[in-house]
């Protein structure tokens, strides 16, 4: 116990209040520090809070992690400046370069104080996260998936995806109702986020609703209103531009500024900058297919008018020379129809006296037939009528032998003459049992005699 009592005990105040000192003394100035924020908290005094960490590789585990402090009096000048300039808000998974002090308190331990922050660096490193999701798109085949699908002729069943309170949905609803032509549109709003950590989210949620429900709608319209520049972030992420650009429907976005055009934009079938401009280009679409319409019909018009024109002519001319050739049919028909007449009076005129010249004939052989010739006809009839009585008899007597064994051979099948020889006839439901293999116990039979029936069971 001496030894021990020989050794310098330190408190944890007085070795975190050394190490302070020392870390003072060994790192005097700012560092320039590259890192990505993690955590960001911004407490009611107006200070920022900063958890920074850094990857080899955006899917490889944390290799290094500091505590960062923004005072308010610094936040309120930097917070502005770096989002005017990036475009976008200090927020959590972003990359920044700080001009930081290093410090080290007895209670929170190590930490940075941020002193200044270097926007360019987050506009290059913004950049190069754009072109990788660009690139990526591009290798997986599904960049212009979306822009090479055909805008329907006239867009008129919409679904809209945007915020229910946004004073862009307004707009693009009070432009289309307020359009002078009077185009019938009908919409339906898919609620989502249009800024924050939700907006990708709920953004997905909303095309997978109107996916189910595609084949009722025309386009799909994805719209903000106003919104600083700096709102824009979620329309730069992967998973919402993949889900654009392989959507089954046309999509039009209206979420931007004039100089801005996130990657989005760049899927989707068509971009325009405004939802104003948006519901414009509907109705534009519209009446370029109303203009196309009645610029048809008046070339059909003229067409049709142009063909009635030369068929009326062609009209006019058929019936001149069909007027004509009539005229040639009936006087050519009108000279055949003499002839004809002519020759039908002369033919007739021949056969009269062709049939006056038979008759004559007929009559001058009638006068010349004698008395005997008469005779010798009505004796030869007499001979042919005895001829035909002597074969009628004959004929008869031959039919009457014939009926006569006919009966005989009737009389002798008659049942009841087999009867009487001392035959029976059994019956099973009034027909002629031939066959004893053809009954079966139970069956009744009546048997006929000649004299009587009986009745039997088969057992």
């Amino acid at each position: 116990m001496p030894e021990q009592n020989k050794k310098k005990i330190w408190t944890l105040y007085a070795l975190n209040h050394r190490i302070g000192n020392r870390l003072k003394q060994s790192f005097p100035e700012s560092y320039w520090v590259t890192a990505e924020i993690s955590e960001m908290t911004v407490n009611s005094n107006g200070h920022c809070y900063l958890e920074l960490i850094e990857k080899e590789h955006e899917a490889e585990p944390i290799i290094a992690r500091s505590r960062a402090i923004i005072w308010a009096y610094t936040f309120r000048m930097l917070r502005p400046y770096f989002e005017t300039t990036t475009g976008r808000p200090l927020s959590p998974g972003i990359k920044i370069m700080i001009l930081a002090e290093i410090t080290f308190h007895e209670v929170y331990g190590l930490s940075l104080i941020v002193k200044d922050i270097e926007p360019g660096f987050t506009i290059g490193d913004m950049a190069l996260r754009r072109q990788k999701i660009i690139r990526q798109l591009k290798e997986e085949g599904i960049f212009d998936m979306n822009r090479r699908l055909t805008l329907p002729m006239v867009p008129q069943d919409i679904a809209i995806i945007s915020s229910e309170k946004a004073a862009g949905l307004q707009d693009f609803i009070r432009h289309l109702s307020g359009d002078s032509h009077h185009y019938r549109f009908c919409w339906k709003l898919f609620p989502a986020m249009m800024q924050g950590k939700e907006a990708e989210p709920t953004i997905i949620n909303a095309l997978e609703e109107i996916n189910i429900r595609s084949d009722d709608f025309d386009v799909v319209v994805i719209i903000r209103g106003g919104g600083a520049r700096t709102d824009l972030s979620a329309f730069d992420q992967y998973r919402l531009a993949a889900h654009i650009a392989q959507f089954p429907l046309p999509v039009i976005t209206g979420i931007g500024h004039e100089k801005d055009e996130s990657v989005t934009d760049l899927v989707a079938r068509t971009n325009l900058k405004t939802p104003t401009a948006v519901a414009q280009f509907l109705i534009d679409r519209i009446e370029e297919f109303e203009i196309r319409m009645l610029e048809t019909i008046t070339a059909i018009n003229e067409l049709v008018h142009r063909n009635l024109v030369l068929q009326q002519q062609d009209l006019k001319k058929a019936a001149y020379f069909l007027q004509t050739a009539i005229i040639h049919k009936i006087s050519d028909a009108e000279r055949i129809l003499h002839q004809h007449h002519y020759h039908f009076r002369v033919s007739i005129a021949q056969y009269l006296r062709n049939k006056m010249q038979k008759i004559n004939q007929l009559r001058t052989e009638i006068k010349q037939t004698t008395p005997a010739g008469i005779h010798i006809t009505q004796e030869h009839l007499i001979s042919l009528k005895t001829k035909f009585h002597y074969i009628v008899n004959l004929n008869l007597e031959g039919q009457k032998h014939r009926t006569e064994l006919l009966q005989k051979s009737i009389d002798l099948l008659n049942p009841a003459n087999t009867l009487k020889r001392g035959y029976s006839i059994t019956r099973r439901n009034n027909k002629v049992i031939r066959q004893a293999v053809s009954l079966r116990p139970g069956d009744i039979l009546i048997t006929e005699f000649e004299k009587g029936k009986k009745k039997s069971k088969v057992i």
